[in-house]
């Protein structure tokens, strides 16, 4: 332990001696940061040394945030603010906020300043025939140098504001000048409404903001939640509430769909996608209202609702095209998160093979429940009606319960160890699976993308390790190999209950480490065969993160099993690239990915309201053209549940009716399709397997 983090640890315990006098917001404030930089100096997995480059990478982090779009501050604003660029660390240590609230009576007298601008130009004549092009993207911009440049900037985001909600209003019959009148119209609600929740923002919320821009440098998954955060976090828009099932995230002025929840009427509507930015919420029958500037917390509130109420949510995606969605709000039914099996095929082809979903890692913390004695329960179905293999489906299971995934991996081997996690100072804990029963011994693949991670990778990296499964799906997988653990501030300060309650922080304290030493951090799990997705040519996972931690290794560690080894590998994968190849479904799919990865730069719009339709429509068309890969079904493909579900589907029509859906979602899924001729290889390289 270094001299800080002793330090550190012993004042945590006196620290109620040092809060007790004063409720102020200075002393909130300070017992935060106090219990904040002294947890993570002491656990962190990697903690930072608090100097100036510390000092640096925090002045660079929070000014981007407070003008992430470059329409408030000045250059020289900035340049004022940059004589504290190596201070606050010095401030961090002595629990000064100079720069902190130096930033505050900045942006409100920006914010004001902006105001008068957009309200000067807002009934000047607007022009949407310049045939210019409006830079949306504020990391390619600089901070204006006058007010002269600031105004223009301005001109030309009220601009782009009234041509994008031309384009919304172009379905109807109107002329373009009703068109426009329309659009300013609303372009002047928009930013009415806007400045309004500026004016609102309190100075609790900012100190949040810079909080987690300090916690933000020792990695991507450390992070401060105020009290109301906190709650959110917990109800994540349905655990506890009725809602959508989506977990939401600030991002600019708008607010990023960060993850769907499995089993809610997000994840059952399948049109609300991860990273969609949510630009407007409508209730039944109301108007709608633009969220630009809001707070998140203030959108969840739109957003939850009572069961069977309907909210409409506009949506942007990639590239710019909008979709309004529509989602009845409903209760989370966990049982559509559950894993599930199916018997599927290939007419003439592939028989009977067994197809286990696991949308993610459930635990008996999360509600009693345990996905690793589902999945054996799943596995015990499949062997009932004599399957010749079995698909374990982690694709977009972002992780969970680690024990479960321990336990999960120990279904297809003989006792070992599955995992080993080390912490800050060395002291390594392996994880091992302890039951030598074996759930089940024959050919196995495990499905992967680009958004499995965490408990996914585990599994899939030990039974890759183990020679145990053929591990399919895209270039590889999410590569987050940390481990995070959650500590109430309240409990680190006794006494003083008017500073309470404080919050909690997440932090990440452990990595974890495959059998063979390797980390799953950034590099995620390579597949054995590599089989094309919609992630193919998009740079996405944790290695996106700057702060994140490196790659490691470690020492490995003797493992062995002699259940059933993967065989032929090479011969599976050189099969697999010939069939791949030759289908133009995989080509098609190359190109949306291609395609999709090409958007991500184009970041530049036209302020002539014809060009910037003409580029939608035809952005809209290319869409269109890549639908059926995902929705057309598959020839002679096949999918029926087990016999031993058959009772229990049959019982209710409602039962059915999502067993269809969930069979049918199998028959268009071309990656399962490859995955099927992959096990008939291995079926055929060893034809004692396949049963009768």
């Amino acid at each position: 332990m270094n001299k800080r983090s002793l330090f550190y640890s012993i004042c945590l315990v006196f620290v109620s001696s040092f809060f007790q006098v004063d409720s102020s917001n200075y002393e909130r404030e300070s017992a935060i940061l106090y219990t904040v930089m002294g947890i993570s100096d002491y656990l962190h997995f990697s903690p930072k040394e608090i100097d100036d480059t510390f000092s640096e990478a925090i002045f660079d982090d929070y000014i981007s945030l407070l003008d992430e779009s470059k329409r408030f501050l000045l250059q020289s604003e900035i340049n004022h603010l940059s004589t504290y660029i190596r201070d606050i660390d010095n401030q961090i240590n002595d629990f000064d906020f100079e720069f902190f609230n130096k930033t505050c009576l900045v942006m409100d007298d920006a914010i004001d300043r902006a105001e008068g601008i957009y309200k000067e130009i807002i009934h000047k004549d607007i022009s949407i025939n310049e045939m210019v092009s409006y830079e949306t993207d504020g990391a390619k911009k600089e901070h204006p140098s006058s007010i002269e440049a600031l105004y223009q900037e301005w001109e030309d985001l009220i601009q782009y504001t009234v041509v994008g909600k031309m384009y919304d209003l172009s379905d109807s019959d109107k002329s373009k000048e009703e068109l426009k009148n329309e659009a300013i119209l609303k372009t002047m609600k928009l930013y009415d409404e806007w400045f309004e929740r500026l004016h609102n923002i309190s100075r609790n919320d900012r100190f949040d903001q810079y909080i987690n821009i300090i916690m933000s440098q020792f990695d991507p998954h450390s992070s401060y939640f105020s009290p109301q955060e906190q709650e959110n976090f917990e109800i994540q828009m349905g655990n506890k509430l009725e809602g959508i099932g989506a977990q939401l995230l600030q991002e600019g002025d708008f607010v990023k769909v960060m993850s769907i929840v499995p089993g809610g009427p997000a994840w059952k509507g399948q049109e609300l996608q991860e990273n969609d930015i949510i630009i407007e919420v409508q209730q039944e029958n109301e108007k709608s209202i633009d969220i630009a500037g809001m707070r998140v917390e203030d959108v969840i509130r739109m957003i939850r609702g009572d069961k069977g109420s309907v909210v409409i949510l506009k949506v942007k995606r990639t590239g710019g095209i909008t979709k309004t969605i529509a989602i009845e709000r409903d209760e989370i039914i966990l049982e559509d998160a559950l894993a599930r099996s199916a018997i599927i095929g290939i007419e003439n082809e592939v028989n009977r093979i067994g197809y286990i979903h696991l949308p993610l890692f459930y635990g008996t913390f999360d509600g009693g429940k345990s996905c690793a004695a589902d999945v054996e329960k799943e596995i015990a179905k499949l062997n009932k009606d004599g399957v010749n293999g079995i698909i374990l489906d982690l694709r977009y299971n972002r992780g969970g319960s680690l024990p479960d995934a321990i336990d999960m991996t120990g279904l297809f081997i003989e006792k070992g160890p599955v995992l080993q996690v080390t912490d800050n100072r060395g002291e390594k804990e392996i994880y091992k699976d302890e039951n030598k029963n074996v759930a089940y011994d024959g050919p196995l693949i495990v499905l992967v993308n680009g958004v499995s991670a965490s408990s996914s990778e585990i599994v899939a990296g030990a039974l890759q390790d183990y020679d145990r499964a053929v591990i399919v799906g895209g270039p590889k997988t999410y590569g987050k190999g940390t481990v995070q653990g959650l500590f109430d501030l309240d409990r680190m300060i006794e006494g003083d209950h008017s500073i309470k309650p404080l919050g909690q922080v997440k932090l990440t304290v452990q990595k974890f480490f495959r059998v063979s030493g390797e980390s799953n951090q950034l590099k995620g799990i390579i597949p054995d065969i590599i089989v094309p997705d919609e992630f193919y040519s998009i740079e996405y996972g944790e290695s996106d993160n700057e702060d994140a931690l490196s790659y490691s290794k470690i020492k490995p560690l003797s493992y062995n099993q002699n259940v059933y080894k993967t065989k032929k590998i090479d011969i599976l994968k050189s099969n697999s690239q010939v069939r791949v190849e030759d289908n133009p479904n995989f080509t098609r799919l190359k190109e949306y990915s291609q395609f999709i990865s090409g958007q991500e730069d184009k970041t530049q719009v036209y302020l002539d309201f014809d060009m910037y339709k003409n580029e939608l429509d035809d952005m809209s068309k290319k869409m269109d053209r890549f639908d059926s890969i995902f929705e057309d079904k598959i020839e002679d493909m096949y999918a029926q549940i087990t016999s031993s579900d058959e009772s229990y589907v049959n019982e209710f029509t409602t039962r059915k009716i999502k067993s269809d859906r969930f069979l049918n979602s199998l028959l268009s899924d071309i990656q399962l399709n490859e995955s099927l001729l992959i096990m008939q290889d291995m079926l055929d390289f060893d034809k004692r397997l396949v049963q009768k």
